[in-house]
């Protein structure tokens, strides 16, 4: 089994680093590691782990059985290495200071962030998006359209936050993240791979989704912006832009709903062409 480490002062170095990586995107990324909380969240990251040979650290209030929590994840004392490398128990306190759910079970885990390359293929590119649960929703559209990976550009918040995570619903151990992309990398990359690109703009020169002239049976990128602004006007010169028709009564859709819109049009199309 594990070491256990039990933790009841605010002044220790592993609590701190703890309380850091719940609440600072800074910390996580320094340190790629992230908060997983939330049973569901926390199977979900296990298996990933499992399938990486990674390991994880078991973070336990200390009132909750720890034997509970290795049978809730599917282990026992003993099969819990090495996917399991140290176990801290908390004081009601500290693990209070730290939760991020209303109503905590009172356990969670510090995983790495698994580290993602680049390569050919569908891409979601998201630019600046600011809210963590637009981004998590945005995350979780795209793995139920199959598409793998995602690529986030500077400015957009941390796609392994807290919120961003629970908002995922355990999409993110389905995908390939990268975080504080570039234009110019994003656009050097999607020039080597010959991958067709498209801007959602709500613009009359834009093409209209549902158009037979966009080839979305080929593999596609597509650039969701922030939500004021939109896509950065550098993306939008090298892209194809790409509307979806709406009643003018409403401005703009949220950047998430758009998303499903776009993705699952993909998907429709390269179903009717099979």
């Amino acid at each position: 089994m594990a070491a256990i480490l039990d933790l009841s002062s605010r002044q220790n170095t592993h609590f701190k680093q703890l309380r850091e990586l719940v609440s600072d995107a800074r910390t996580r990324r320094t340190l790629q590691k992230a908060w997983v909380e939330g049973a569901r969240l926390c199977e979900a990251a296990i298996r990933q782990a499992l399938s990486r040979q990674a390991s994880v650290d078991l973070v336990v209030r200390e009132d909750v059985a720890i034997s509970t929590v290795l049978a809730t994840l599917g282990m026992t004392e003993r099969q819990n290495e090495p996917s399991i490398s140290q176990i801290y128990r908390l004081s009601r306190p500290l693990f209070d200071e730290i939760a991020q759910v209303e109503t905590t079970i009172g356990w969670g885990l510090v995983i790495s962030i698994p580290k993602a390359e680049l390569h050919a293929g569908d891409v979601v590119i998201v630019d600046r998006v600011q809210d963590p649960g637009n981004l998590g929703s945005l995350l979780r559209t795209a793995a139920a359209a199959s598409v793998r990976q995602v690529w986030c550009l500077q400015g957009t918040t941390d796609p392994w936050s807290p919120k961003a995570l629970r908002a995922g619903m355990g999409a993110h151990f389905a995908l390939s993240i990268r975080d504080q992309l570039t234009e110019a990398e994003v656009l050097s990359q999607l020039k080597a791979d010959g991958t067709a690109c498209y801007a959602t703009a709500n613009q009359p020169q834009a093409e209209v989704l549902y158009a037979s002239s966009l080839a979305l049976e080929k593999p596609c990128a597509w650039i969701f912006g922030q939500e004021g602004d939109g896509v950065s006007a550098t993306l939008m010169a090298q892209s194809q832009l790409v509307r979806i028709p709406q009643s003018a009564e409403v401005e703009s859709l949220n950047v998430s709903h758009a998303a499903a819109v776009c993705l699952f049009e993909m998907r429709r199309r390269r179903q009717v062409s099979n």
